[in-house]
């Protein structure tokens, strides 16, 4: 299995000598012996520079079928004979590729190794293939991070690289919160010295102390986009254009929006006050800082909070007039401080892309009035990371294509991981992961991320823009995001099989019945819990009883299979992510295991009234709370609240549900002040 699936493949049979290294020679313009060397990432013992010759040639004639400015970039064709290996390709990219390819075909032979005989010609159907992944996500906000985003260089290039070998090429690092590189105007908005609670086993209890961020503790974005850059690779910042822009609101609480009175929201910390000059002068001082990094391009995105706008007299004047929503507020301060960023981003560097994701609120359906007004809001050469794919019919995604052209759409509403990254840890693939998904509000999972791509490829917009806030459990995103935008065609069902035989051979299906078969229940789906995950929005009842006993039936298997491939593969010394991924899958099996549990109890306190007998169900509902969390402690870095903002806050839900159980169990020590559900759900609350 080659993913992405390439475009023409002729295996002819048979196989090269066994070889213990390679060679490469021809096309020196492209720096051949680099790109390999930097392909052999983790087959060092393959970098040699001696061995089975590779020759690098002009490049073929453009096949029928092909864009010939998009193949000449990418495009190549890899010719396996007995003696040698032929690669055509015109661009140092293309090589790259194709390179990728042959290390796929490498088979383990005789204490070396062996490369099928064949021909294989292949490009692209997308020409910007990228992931959207985290250097902060909310961070100083909500949490500290997770995943990548407490990555330093070793990890960060180990996966640019893992995507570059799946022909991705472009990635959107999400800069959500406090800044993670120096920004010396502002140094109170860089995630440096934030005051966070830590798990210390050495007590059993929290610890308070300090973090700051890894490329602000050793500095690594300036070493990472030349290494993107040198593999043919793009880095674009993906940021607010006035939303979680650095520590600066949460410091000075005195410059954010202010909420309408008797308001029901309580995030008033998102954004700051558009009418305040220092605030404009702020943010225009924190994008140039941004540009001057280096990096190819900004992704800006839009704040989806349109309920409501800010208050202040102001911005009454400027912008709540004449019967104006604020949805229409938004609109219209918005794009005006859009147009003077983007005068302010093309004056630093013209050849840095601007990007928006944007429009993303009610109606999703356009009318031709709307779009006439987005066209005339956004300059031409703004290109569009988010268009219409979900909830809407197929004619929207064409509206947008009509309207703006193929060259500026470069990515749609593929963010199903983006959805999943925010369960607190626990595993949501598929729709047969949850509790009645298919009548969820929410319908992002991996599913709709595959058809959309596929349509998007076959209409040969200009780029794809797949989601990847978690990578750890969730490789197969990482490999749909690859494989579709190229132009793959294979059935999802049976890709996904072949992407975990891929990464685990023979225990790929034991991997991918785990992955299919997990029922995840949220802690916030329980109904004793006061709030509810705009993603799982179901609270738990009594008709899911045999949903659950069945997962209750299947989790010890997956827990004992899970466990069982760990170890061999610990055993074996895979690689680092093989081995991340299952541990994940593991832990959420055990957590799950306890959720059931606890789903059970809250169905029988849903039933019961009686102070007298919701007294043993409340504690036995804390002893498997506490379980959840033990877990979660043990294994996870960022497991308590943060209140910086001045709202508590924490993606983990342990803390809230203790809190409400104690509440109960003990009312003359309540705790009246909620727990939310992480920032990334309070534009709903």
């Amino acid at each position: 299995m080659l993913i992405p699936e390439p475009k023409r493949v002729r295996l002819s049979g048979g196989h090269t000598p066994v070889f213990r290294g390679l060679s490469i020679a021809g096309g020196e313009a492209l720096e051949p012996r680099d790109m390999l060397r930097r392909k052999l990432w983790d087959r060092p013992e393959l970098d040699s520079g001696q061995g089975f010759p590779i020759r690098v040639l002009p490049p073929e004639p453009t096949p029928s079928g092909a864009d010939e400015a998009l193949f000449r970039e990418q495009g190549y064709r890899l010719t396996v004979e007995a003696g040698q290996v032929l690669l055509r390709c015109a661009a140092r990219e293309a090589l790259g590729y194709g390179l990728a390819t042959l290390k796929q075909l490498l088979e383990a032979a005789d204490g070396g190794w062996r490369l099928p005989l064949g021909d294989i010609l292949d490009w692209p159907s997308i020409g910007r293939r990228s992931l959207s992944n985290c250097l902060t996500w909310y961070s100083g906000y909500g949490r500290i991070g997770f995943d990548m985003q407490l990555f330093g260089y070793a990890e960060w290039s180990e996966f640019l690289n893992t995507c570059a070998d799946l022909k991705l090429n472009q990635l959107n690092l999400c800069i959500y919160g406090y800044w993670p590189f120096p920004m010396p105007q502002y140094p109170e908005s860089e995630f440096r010295d934030v005051r966070v609670r830590l798990y210390n086993p050495e007590v059993g209890g929290p610890l308070e102390t300090t973090f700051t961020h890894p490329n602000l503790a050793d500095e690594f974005l300036s070493r990472l986009l030349d290494d993107a850059h040198r593999l043919g690779m793009k880095l674009y910042a993906y940021m607010g254009l006035n939303s979680y822009s650095g520590g600066y609101p949460c410091v000075r609480r005195d410059k954010r929006m202010v909420l309408p009175a008797g308001s029901p929201y309580i995030n008033d910390f998102d954004r700051l006050c558009f009418s305040k000059p220092e605030n404009r002068q702020y943010l225009k001082d924190c994008i140039r800082r941004v540009v001057q990094l280096g990096f190819d391009g900004i992704d800006f995105e839009e704040s989806e909070e349109a309920s409501w706008f800010c208050d202040c007299p102001d911005c009454r004047r400027t912008y709540l007039v004449g019967g104006a929503t604020p949805s229409d507020a938004m609109f219209q301060a918005s794009f005006t401080l859009f147009r003077e960023v983007y005068d302010l981003v093309k004056a630093e560097n013209p050849d840095c892309v601007v990007g928006l994701r944007a429009f993303r609120q009610e109606p999703l359906i356009k009318s031709p009035e709307e779009m006439e007004k987005i066209r005339a809001a956004v300059p031409e050469d703004v290109v569009f990371f988010w268009s219409p794919g979900l909830y809407v019919p197929d004619s929207e995604f064409h509206k947008w294509i009509d309207t703006f052209g193929r060259h500026r759409i470069v990515g749609r509403d593929t963010e199903s991981n983006g959805i999943s990254a925010c369960f607190g840890r626990l595993i949501r693939t598929f729709r047969s992961n949850g509790l009645r998904c298919a009548s969820e509000p929410l319908q992002q999972y991996i599913e709709e991320d595959i058809r959309q791509h596929r349509e998007a490829a076959r209409l040969g917009v200009a780029g794809s823009n797949g989601f990847l806030f978690e990578w750890y459990g969730f490789f197969l995103h990482l490999m749909v995001h690859a494989n579709y935008p190229w132009g793959g065609e294979m059935d999802p069902d049976a890709f996904c099989a072949a992407c975990c035989d891929h990464l685990y051979g023979a225990d790929g299906p034991t991997v991918l019945r785990v992955l299919r078969q997990m029922l995840t229940i949220h802690e916030s789906q329980l109904n004793l819990f006061p709030q509810y995950l705009p993603f799982a929005a179901h609270k738990v009842t009594a008709e899911d009883l045999p949903r659950i006993q069945e997962a209750q039936e299947q989790v010890g298997g997956m827990v004992a299979d899970l466990q069982a491939l760990l170890d061999k593969l610990e055993r074996a010394g895979a690689d680092r992510p093989r081995r991340a991924h299952i541990r994940k899958l593991l832990l959420a099996c055990r957590r799950n295991a306890v959720l059931y549990e606890m789903a059970r109890l809250d169905l029988a306190l849903l039933e019961e009234r009686d102070p007298a007998r919701r007294r043993p169900l409340l504690l036995e509902l804390d002893r498997y709370n506490d379980e959840d969390f033990r877990l979660v402690r043990e294994n996870f870095f960022d497991v308590y609240p943060m209140e910086t903002t001045g709202i508590r806050s924490c993606m983990i839900p342990c803390h809230e549900l203790r809190r409400v159980i104690h509440n109960e169990l003990e009312p003359e020590a309540a705790d009246d002040e909620m727990i939310y559900l992480g920032v990334e759900a309070l534009g709903w609350l």
